[in-house]
């Protein structure tokens, strides 16, 4: 593209000696450079694009005469009297040409069938995950309800944020024998929505014994303990807050355990936001909300998983067997397609 090769007409009509187009003020568009058309029935009927001369079998051999203004772009115009005839494709082009495209298709073919390889291997490990995972919160289960020497801990709050105070605190022991279930005296106030989740209220424990009262038994039957809790982390929070709001001692001796975290892989909800299983409520009879009876609903849980064990293991049999067949190398190639989570 140029300038515009202006030459006044008049007073107010300016014209361009390239591209001949007139117009009533100084132009500031570019200029083609040749004679320019407005649309195609102005176009001389010698003058041909570049598609009309390969449907006629020519090809320009010389400059270009003209064009026509398309919307994003020039059609430029060649003289059918300046052309030469186009080079015919040989019969060796030719085969040369099929070659190309069948090997073209090959591959095409090939890293379509990889790619449903690699659509199918993914599902299967995506599967193998939720089986694996299963098998490990069964055994975790079976390991656990095999001892004795545990407990399981719950505790209602007045609230769900932190500086909550502990209204009520059950501690179950592995036979189902609930060791301690009591209400405590908070000094702060009951939230509405925590009593509308454990249905207790300020009559409800009223006359309970404060805290500091209820803490050396709590201490005296989880010492030197593994305590299983549901959503052991929010449980550990609670008491180890309240523990520092009255100056008593934290409980150093006590191992914890989550019975959350296996019990949400075994219902195998995976969550790909998260990318982790969904957390599962805990599951409780007639709908109760009480310290005492999730203590006992933890333990109905874990015989749950428990049980599941021989099964869960049969399912998980064909995996381990694949996965004992695979190189260190393959077995970590093959475990990246299903990986957008955990190791397995």
């Amino acid at each position: 593209m140029t300038r515009h090769r202006i030459e006044r007409l008049g007073a107010r009509e300016y014209r361009c000696k390239a591209c001949e187009w007139t117009w009533t003020r100084t132009p500031v568009s570019a200029c083609p450079g040749v004679p320019r058309y407005a649309w195609w029935p102005a176009v001389p009927v010698h003058l041909h694009t570049r598609t009309q001369l390969r449907a006629d079998g020519l090809t320009p051999a010389g400059p270009i005469h003209g064009c026509v203004e398309m919307r994003d772009s020039w059609a430029w115009l060649y003289d059918v009297a300046e052309t030469r005839p186009r080079r015919r494709v040989s019969a060796a082009q030719r085969a040369a040409l099929a070659t190309a495209r069948a090997a073209k298709d090959r591959k095409a073919a090939e890293a379509a069938r990889h790619r449903e390889e690699a659509a199918e291997e993914r599902a299967w490990w995506r599967e193998a995950r939720h089986v694996l995972a299963r098998e490990r919160a069964a055994r975790w289960a079976a390991e656990l309800r095999g001892r004795d020497d545990w407990r399981v801990l719950d505790v209602e709050t007045t609230g769900l944020e932190w500086g909550s105070e502990i209204v009520s605190v059950a501690i179950v022991a592995p036979a189902g024998d609930v060791l301690l279930d009591t209400l405590i005296h908070p000094q702060g106030c009951i939230e509405r929505d925590a009593s509308a989740v454990n249905g207790l209220t300020a009559a409800d424990v009223a006359h309970a014994p404060p805290f500091p009262a209820v803490y050396p038994q709590i201490a005296h039957l989880l010492a030197e303990r593994q305590v299983v809790a549901f959503n052991a982390d929010f449980d550990r929070s609670m008491l180890s807050g309240v523990c520092r709001r009255h100056s008593l001692p934290w409980l150093e001796t006590v191992t914890w355990e989550d019975a959350m975290a296996p019990y949400s892989a075994w219902c195998g909800q995976w969550s790909s936001y998260w990318r982790d299983y969904t957390w599962q409520p805990l599951l409780r009879t007639g709908g109760a909300h009480q310290a005492a009876a999730d203590g006992l609903a933890v333990l109905a849980l874990l015989d749950r998983l428990a049980a599941d064990l021989l099964a869960a293991a049969a399912a998980a049999a064909p995996i381990h067997a694949r996965r004992a067949a695979l190189e260190e190398r393959d077995w970590h190639r093959h475990a990246a397609l299903g990986a957008d989570d955990e190791p397995f």
